[in-house]
């Protein structure tokens, strides 16, 4: 299939829920080793408030994997049926099964040219039915922990689209993580750089 095609999502509710299952348990705590998420009460109150009418989560792309994982356990309490926007390059370009089991994840490929009508459409009619979207506004990597990058107009082009398919408002609720060392990695940290600088 084309690389920078458009594919439509046919989401798998089953699997969503079983990959947010083994997500929470198993890929952040021990892959990606975040120990613990603490979302501030204030800001839990407000997230519900705010993913009840159709809305695009905003979250900021500090790197390759962590945040990911952070998206899911994020939808999985709010939104588990959002359209998630993803990198051609996972979507479709690790062959045939894997573009399936994506799809069925409800991942949307942010393509390019042709593909991003699609791409748009099939995220506004994510918000009409009261799914919700996530984006990663800045489009790519960003390296900074605890800010939002500059925003590209994806997330308000998919806003206006859904909320006139909705045919009410819909907001965009931008999210930032703070990633933080659970205890003292100075250690660490001191034998990676001793171990790299002699290679």
């Amino acid at each position: 299939m084309p690389f920078t095609a458009f594919h439509t999502p046919r989401q798998n509710r089953a699997l969503i829920r079983a990959l947010s299952w083994v997500n929470n348990v198993a890929v952040l705590p021990y892959v990606a080793r975040v120990r613990a998420v603490r979302l501030p009460q204030e800001d839990t109150a407000a997230l519900a408030a705010h993913l009840c009418a159709p809305a695009v989560i905003c979250r900021n792309h500090p790197e390759f994997f962590t945040d990911w994982m952070l998206d899911k356990w994020l939808t999985s309490r709010y939104a588990s049926l959002a359209a998630c926007w993803a990198a051609p390059e996972i979507v479709n370009g690790m062959g045939a099964l894997a573009t399936r089991f994506w799809l069925a994840n409800n991942l949307v490929a942010a393509v390019r040219g042709d593909g991003l009508d699609a791409a748009l459409e099939y995220s506004a009619g994510s918000l009409a039915a009261g799914h919700g979207a996530l984006i990663h506004p800045e489009g790519e990597v960003n390296w900074d922990n605890e800010a939002l990058g500059r925003l590209k107009t994806g997330c308000v082009q998919i806003v206006r689209r859904g909320a006139t398919r909705a045919g009410k408002s819909a907001l965009i609720v931008p999210v930032a993580w703070f990633i933080r060392f659970g205890e003292d990695a100075t250690s660490g940290l001191t034998n990676s750089i001793s171990i790299s600088l002699l290679h």
